[in-house]
């Protein structure tokens, strides 16, 4: 893989105590919290988290850097549901600018890309306890 990014902005079930987030936890090796432009949703009937880049809003999250990258990347392809040059797939993987304590900083993150019906969160911010 020619691109250099080597971070993951997460903000649901893979943020740090999350459901999905324990079986990365060998590989985790930093976390910072952020936040990405965009607004945050719930998908109705299920109640994972979803973005839209488009809007208005301020997502929270984390930025996860990781050992064994390529190997991390692509479960969480596999996890979100991505394929790589396919229209269909339940999120996209897309690179955006991440704000942090430590400035800027790029990272892939995964957009809804499904027609389901979305509940905003306001507050941007996923409570991974409920």
């Amino acid at each position: 893989m020619g691109n250099k990014i080597r971070n993951i902005f997460v903000y649901g079930t893979l943020k740090v105590g999350g459901r999905l987030a324990s079986s990365f936890d060998s590989h985790r090796v930093g976390v910072v919290h952020g936040a990405i432009p965009g607004q945050l949703f719930a998908v109705k009937g299920a109640w994972f988290p979803a973005v839209r880049l488009a809007g208005k809003g301020v997502v929270k999250g984390e930025l996860h850097r990781y050992n064994d990258f390529e190997k991390v990347l692509a479960r969480f392809d596999q996890i979100e549901g991505y394929r790589e040059g396919e229209t269909d797939n339940l999120y996209n993987r897309r690179e955006v600018d991440v704000t942090t304590d430590h400035g800027k900083l790029r990272a892939y993150v995964y957009e809804f890309n499904g027609s389901r019906d979305l509940v905003e969160i306001e507050s941007g911010e996923w409570d991974i306890g409920g």
